[in-house]
């Protein structure tokens, strides 16, 4: 009889909204705004000390992760399109990358992301999110999956509170 040996993966939480986005949303003119595509590179290196994968939940990819992290932004500052949208933001993520073994005892997710609006512009946000983990690895994988809503929260931080983000809402 032979024994096998699986490794676990380690799932993030769902994301939140968050207050700080929210005020920068709300203090940006427009609206009505719909979410068309989000990718992502095809080698997405998920797997964490041996331990497993570190993966979005419910079987999500990475894209998917954050336009729905997107979508629950603009939903909660009542910019999500109902109907007809004004303009259709797509996302690009060209880096998804992750360490929890960052000098030892320390983790970071690196996420590059590319917004296209509709009306012809785009915006370019890099988020580079540090946090503790573990000497022992299932304790760090799961730290680093603990910390990906926060890196995705502050990649979105980044994008709404930057001055080119508007420029993004305004029709043509």
């Amino acid at each position: 009889m032979t024994a096998l040996l699986g490794a676990c993966a380690s799932v993030s939480p769902a994301y939140r909204p968050d207050v700080a986005n929210q005020k920068a949303l709300s203090s940006v003119q427009g609206g009505n705004v719909a979410l068309g595509a989000f990718t992502q590179p095809a080698d997405i290196s998920t797997m964490c000390r041996g331990n497993g994968p570190v993966e979005p939940p419910h079987g999500m990819t990475f894209a998917a992760y954050v336009q729905g992290a997107f979508a629950d932004e603009l939903k909660a500052s009542g910019k999500l399109a109902a109907g007809s949208p004004g303009v259709t933001l797509t996302g690009k993520l060209t880096k998804v990358d992750f360490s929890s073994s960052y000098h030892l005892i320390h983790g970071y997710w690196d996420l590059d992301l590319n917004l296209q609006s509709s009306n012809g512009r785009s915006l370019s946000a890099a988020e580079h999110y540090e946090f503790d983990t573990s000497l022992l690895a299932e304790s760090a994988c799961d730290r680093s999956a603990e910390a990906l809503p926060l890196a995705v929260d502050q990649l979105i931080h980044q994008v709404v509170a930057s001055p080119d983000f508007p420029a993004l809402l305004a029709d043509r």
